[in-house]
């Protein structure tokens, strides 16, 4: 308690003084105290979250502790002391220690003021105290030696240097001082002490994690695939994943490095199996992102999938509605496909991932959703779209859970591109030489795998013959019968019409309709066309080539080739006659033969009159000779050597046969006979080939007799004209 008025103001202003004096030097000391438990607890906070970056929970109790030091300090250090009272007779004896020439009188003053107001107390002597503790005041007193500064100035100083060099670190350092900022006193969730290496979780089984979220929900027991990439820095040498609740996880897992090949992600890691819910982290380097969460939920499946097809109109399939039991479908180009699924649990999305043949990139076809009857959640999907390439599908679906199929199903479908139609080209009646009043017999054969719709003879005559212009004071040429040659492209129309899968059409070519000229050329093709709408393609054939020729030039061609025929006769008659008389001297050779030459010669036989009957045929089809010679080659020649092999030929080779078969006393008897049969048929063939040559004797005479009624004809046609 204060003494009342009783002592003086010098008293009481030196008292005062060395309060306060005492109050500043418990404050700064105090105050140096708290600053060097904040500067302690930064200290510590920063080497501890610097290098180690603890996570929020840790930051938070370290937070959480430094504010309670802190608090202690202040307590202790500065309120407390600062509340105590300071009596006037510890400030006096205070004094009286740090001046000793007050000889303890100022101590007294005090004492003796305070107990002036009990009883036995000596007002008088205590007044005279008073006044004399006033006279000693009022000089000057040392405070210094009661509260020393130079301890407390010392705090404070090294407590100002203190904050001196944290805000030097700061302004030469602020990402740093900001990034502890925000994360040990804001306590912030995202902010990062700079990094050598900044890691990110790109995908998690091909999907990216803007799609899956940070709680990755997947199908329970199927496996999940993570791909990490360096974002930003130093690629590390190693990362590894961390997990908390996935049985055999006890250690951290390695990544797979992908090297430099890899696009988007550096490191890849499966987790096989997942049976349950965890978290875990991934580090690398001095980076350390997380925590993510796995939930495994029981995953979809698949009931069923429909392939509806609906191929194009016009190749005349009808839709049909397959199981997806192959991993390959063919369809024709045009198609319209559509897929359906029914699926075990309520989908959010559904889609098809396609990718054409050959293709890196993909593409995705989302799929609509609806519910089945009776029920809310959507388990049905469909997808339509037409076939033009071939690509490989694979469904993937998303429930209600975020959970996709283990084994997402896997199909290819083929498109199958509409083929041109063939065709095929026949001519007959005509060999490689025609004349121009030739009738050329032909037939269009064609072939498509959904129908044709049309077919048709091309006919490009080639090599016209130039026209000369008639020169000054001369007549015009007067044309050749049935007018100038042309060599326009000439169509013909198959008929009947060429419809249907396979068809074919046969006609006859009259070349006096095209006016040709000896020496030109004639091409000839076919071409037949499918029902494909607004683009139908066509097939066209082989392409024949024809040379027109005259008339002599021709029938000079048939004549050479009448005449190989019959050399060809007389050299088997020959060989005929050699054999019978082999087999009339009992030649054993000749009995091992005879079958063998009798079977050559009816090969033989038969390709001659094959050859006969072409040249027959040509002869007809190119008007030339008469038609009573052409009947003596068919009956004399043609006819005849058919009634030779029926006849004469086999009762040769029946002979020679049972000449082989016979034993060695019939062999003599049979022999004979078998060698007049071959002398027999010598004779047949030989008949044969004399009247073959009296027919082109004819047949020269003829031509030369119209050669010359033509020469007459033209000489009548240039006079009338002079």
């Amino acid at each position: 308690m204060s003494a009342p008025l009783k002592l003086g103001p010098q008293v009481r202003a030196q008292l005062e003084g060395l309060r306060t004096r005492v109050r500043l030097a418990l404050f700064g000391r105090g105050a140096a105290r708290v600053v060097g438990v904040l500067l302690a607890w930064w200290a510590i906070s920063y080497v501890l979250d610097r290098p180690l970056r603890l996570a929020w929970g840790t930051r938070t109790l370290v937070f959480a502790l430094g504010l309670g030091l802190v608090g202690w300090t202040i307590w202790r250090r500065l309120i407390r002391p600062l509340s105590r009272e300071l009596p006037d007779t510890e400030l006096a004896r205070a004094l009286e220690r740090a001046n000793p020439s007050l000889q303890w009188r100022l101590l007294s003053a005090v004492q003796f003021a305070l107990k002036a107001a009990l009883p036995g107390t000596s007002l008088e002597l205590t007044e005279e105290v008073v006044r004399e503790a006033e006279t000693l005041a009022s000089g000057e007193l040392d405070h210094a030696p009661a509260v020393p500064s130079q301890p407390v100035l010392k705090r404070v100083g090294l407590a100002g240097l203190g904050l001196a060099l944290v805000f030097a670190l700061s302004s030469g350092f602020p990402s740093e001082a900001e990034t502890w900022c925000h994360r040990n006193l804001l306590l912030s969730q995202t902010a990062m002490w700079p990094q050598d290496t900044y890691l990110e979780l790109v995908s998690v089984n091909g999907r990216a994690m803007a799609e899956v979220g940070q709680e990755i929900r997947v199908p329970r027991g199927a496996d999940i695939e993570l791909a990490v990439r360096v974002r930003e820095g130093v690629a590390p040498r190693r990362v590894y994943l961390s997990a908390e609740g996935l049985p055999g996880a006890d250690a951290p897992a390695p990544f797979d490095d992908l090297g430099p090949q890899a696009r988007q992600a550096r490191y890849r890691l499966q987790v096989e199996r997942v049976p349950n819910d965890f978290t875990f982290w991934i580090e690398g380097g001095d980076s350390k992102i997380g925590p993510f969460q796995i939930k495994a939920v029981i995953p979809p499946f698949v009931d069923a999938i429909e392939l509806e097809a609906r191929p194009p109109a016009y190749t005349g399939r009808p839709a049909k509605t397959l199981t997806l039991e192959s991993s390959s479908l063919s369809f024709p180009s045009g198609t319209e496909l559509v897929v359906r699924a029914r699926v075990s649990k309520p989908l959010r999305e559904a889609w098809l991932t396609e990718r054409a043949t050959g293709a890196e990139v993909t593409s995705r076809l989302d799929c609509t959703l609806s519910a089945l009857p009776g029920e809310t959640g959507k388990r049905v999907l469909e997808r339509r779209w037409v076939v033009d390439h071939t690509v490989q599908l694979t469904l993937s679906v998303l429930d209600e859970d975020h959970a996709e199929l283990p084994q997402p199903p896997q199909f290819s479908v083929v498109a199958v591109p509409d083929k041109a139609p063939s065709s095929r080209l026949e001519l007959s009646g005509v060999g490689l030489n025609v004349t121009r009043r030739a009738k050329i017999a032909y037939r269009i054969t064609g072939r498509d795998d959904y129908g044709l719709s049309a077919g048709e003879l091309r006919v490009e005559p080639g090599g016209r013959p130039e026209r000369k212009e008639p020169k000054e004071g001369e007549k015009e040429p007067k044309p050749p019968e049935g007018g100038w040659p042309t060599d326009a492209l000439q169509v013909v129309p198959a008929e009947p019409a060429m419809t249907g899968p396979e068809a074919s059409a046969e006609g006859v070519l009259d070349l006096k309709t095209l006016r040709l000229e000896p020496k030109m050329s004639l091409r000839l093709w076919a071409e037949v066309r499918d029902g494909k709408p607004g683009d139908a393609q066509d097939g066209p054939s082989a392409t024949i080539t024809l040379r027109v020729v005259t008339e002599e030039q021709l029938l000079n061609e048939l004549l050479r080739r009448l005449y190989e025929q019959r050399q060809l006769l007389e050299k088997l008659a020959r060989d005929e006659d050699d054999l019978g008389r082999a087999l009339a001297s009992q030649d054993e050779e000749a009995f091992k033969r005879s079958v063998a030459v009798h079977h050559d010669v009816g090969r033989t036989l038969a390709r001659a009159t094959k050859e006969i009957s072409a040249v027959i045929t040509e002869m007809e089809s190119n008007d030339i000779l008469d038609g009573p010679t052409r009947g003596r080659l068919q009956t004399e020649v043609v006819a005849a050597l058919n009634l030779l092999r029926q006849n004469e030929l086999s009762l040769a080779t029946s002979t020679a046969e049972a000449v082989q078969q016979a034993g060695e006393a019939e062999r003599p008897g049979l022999a004979g006979d078998a060698a007049q049969a071959s002398r027999d048929l010598a004779d047949a063939i030989r008949a044969i080939a004399d009247r073959m040559g009296r027919i082109e004797e004819l047949a020269e005479i003829v031509a030369q007799l119209k050669r010359i009624i033509r020469k007459q004809r033209a000489l009548m046609d240039k006079s009338k004209g002079e």
